[in-house]
């Protein structure tokens, strides 16, 4: 009995046991808090000195989506910090575009347009200019030139018309050689040649031929006379003389560096090693 009382009082002395509240299970809420995601805005792209006037002018009296064969310099350009293009359905339709090859045809277009503007925007003094004048001429401009249906000259008459391309140092032309791998041509009124790079090597006598007649043709009709010492030009293949690709996947970047160097007046000393 002692015992039990004795217990008892020890209960009684005891502080009581507060219940844990972290242990309380707490009710969840019929509607969760929720917390947008904050959108994530893409950063503005560097503006490129373009006037802007030549995107209206050569589209004037052409219906996009009917008829359109004419792609004025490159056909790219930014505007206010965004990039676009300018389409040309019969182009796409007669070449079969893929996604991937169209995604190339615009980034070589692009960085083919960056090396016409950084040439122009020099002083009007030939001896105060660091760099050649250049002239870049479309990814679709070969083949609309050797194109059976609506190519030659006629084809291709328009598409130079803003560039004055008798007086400039250089012409680049990208080629698409049988729809499968980037080659480079290029014109050179100083030397009067016709040079045809190609990172794997191979000749192109046809391309340079057809290039030869273009010239001719343009000068008839934007001159009003011959190609001034037609005979004397010259048409080059460089064969493996230029720096090569290692690979079966590199030759539009072979290709835009071929252009990036001769626009400076360069020489190649590139390789594959140095374009990992």
């Amino acid at each position: 009995m002692e015992n039990l009382e004795q217990r008892l009082a020890c209960l009684l002395l005891t502080p009581p046991v507060l219940v844990d509240p972290y242990l309380v299970p707490q009710p969840i809420p019929i509607e969760l808090p929720y917390k947008p995601t904050p959108r994530l805005v893409p950063p503005a792209l560097p503006g490129v000195p373009v006037d802007l006037a030549l995107i209206d002018s050569p589209l004037n009296g052409v219906e996009l989506g009917r008829d359109v064969d004419f792609i004025p310099m490159a056909g790219d350009w930014f505007e206010n910090g965004r990039f676009f293009s300018i389409k040309t359905p019969n182009s796409e339709a007669n070449d079969g575009n893929s996604g991937t090859e169209a995604s190339c045809r615009k980034v070589i277009n692009f960085y083919m347009q960056l090396l016409y503007h950084r040439s122009q925007n020099q002083p009007e003094e030939e001896q105060k200019r660091p760099l050649p004048r250049i002239a870049v001429l479309s990814t679709f401009f070969y083949a609309k030139l050797v194109s059976n249906i609506g190519g030659g000259y006629s084809g291709v008459r328009r598409w130079s018309r803003q560039l004055k391309l008798l007086d400039q140092d250089l012409v680049l032309i990208p080629i698409h050689d049988r729809g499968m791998h980037w080659c480079l041509a290029c014109i050179d009124f100083r030397s009067k040649t016709i040079t045809y790079y190609d990172s794997m090597g191979s000749p192109n006598n046809r391309c340079l031929q057809s290039l030869k007649s273009y010239l001719e043709e343009e000068c008839k009709d934007k001159k009003g006379h011959p190609l001034l010492d037609s005979d004397s030009w010259k048409l080059v293949n460089t064969e493996d003389s230029v720096p090569q690709q290692m690979n079966g996947s590199d030759c539009g970047v072979f290709m835009c560096t071929y252009g990036e160097f001769l626009s400076r007046n360069a020489r190649f000393t590139f390789s594959q090693v140095s374009q990992l």
